[in-house]
């Protein structure tokens, strides 16, 4: 399961805007903001292909993206203009995969495969690196605040804050699948199926039995839902009490991707189609 296809998927904050991954590595951006069939709008092409993406949560124009050749780029979208190329930073030999926002969208943080991240500014200037620290592959980085929180598909989460150089190992039980997180809480599904509720100690406050594997988690930072898609190809919807919203079959296999922002979940299979549905009762658009 860890190794099902996985294509970058980033919501904006307004979810007006969807930048989605196609097959062949482009990077699709969507118009969302009207409730009806959406719209693309254009295409990024960068390095190899790119691989990761994420906007930025205070200037919801910009756009950073990791293409495969281990290069990191930030871009500003605006309306159904062209991507503008903010800053391209030099390609790193140790490819990063994964990408945050850290501190309300003023640093930038990559990480490896391997584990190891980086911390740039703005500009593009590189402020603080942390070596490999994590056993297994890297499935995720989060940001709290300030802080880089890395996961792999092992069980095992660094913790570490750029600017105190402080740190922090944990060991989850079990292997992961899927990783989401919100500005209070980080849900993680582990390969038996079982969805742990973390808070930010990294304690555990809950657990949800999906009834299917999850291969893909997001959370509801307006509402705290969580959605899940499973590997049969459903989405499902949980409140903040972790009652079920709604559940739907929206493919036939397992998503290649997940987000939700503002009311609105978006779905992405593994050839790059795009299927919105509402938050509050799973509803297509």
């Amino acid at each position: 399961m860890f190794a099902a296809r996985r294509l970058p998927v980033a919501l904006r904050a307004d979810a007006s805007r969807l930048a989605a991954g196609s097959p062949d590595r482009d990077l699709v951006l969507w118009d969302t903001s009207a409730l009806n069939v959406p719209d693309r709008t254009s295409r990024i092409r960068h390095g190899g292909g790119i691989v990761a993406a994420a906007w930025n949560p205070a200037a919801v124009a910009l756009l950073a993206t990791i293409s495969a050749d281990g290069s990191v780029a930030t871009w500003r979208i605006l309306d159904d203009r062209p991507p503008q190329t903010i800053v391209a930073m030099p390609i790193l030999r140790d490819r990063p995969y994964h990408l945050a926002w850290l501190s309300g969208g003023k640093h930038l943080v990559s990480t490896t495969m391997s584990g190891r991240s980086r911390v740039w500014d703005a500009d593009g200037r590189q402020l603080a690196v942390r070596g490999r620290t994590i056993g297994g592959l890297v499935l995720a980085t989060h940001a709290w605040d300030g802080a880089v929180v890395v996961v792999s598909h092992l069980g095992h989460v660094d913790v570490w804050d750029p600017a105190t150089q402080l740190t922090g190992t944990h060991f989850l039980p079990g292997r992961v699948v899927a990783t989401a997180h919100s500005r209070a809480l980080l849900a993680v599904s582990y390969q038996d199926g079982r969805i742990a509720l973390l808070d930010r100690d990294l304690v555990r406050i809950g657990v949800i039995e999906p009834g299917a594997p999850a291969v893909s988690l997001a959370l509801s930072e307006d509402s705290g839902a969580l959605v899940v898609a499973t590997a049969d190809g459903s989405i499902a919807a949980l409140d903040a009490s972790r009652t079920v919203l709604w559940r739907r079959r929206v493919a036939r296999t397992a998503p290649a991707g997940l987000a939700v922002a503002s009311g609105l979940v978006a779905v992405i299979s593994d050839e790059g189609g795009v299927t919105l549905l509402t938050l509050e009762r799973g509803s297509p658009i």
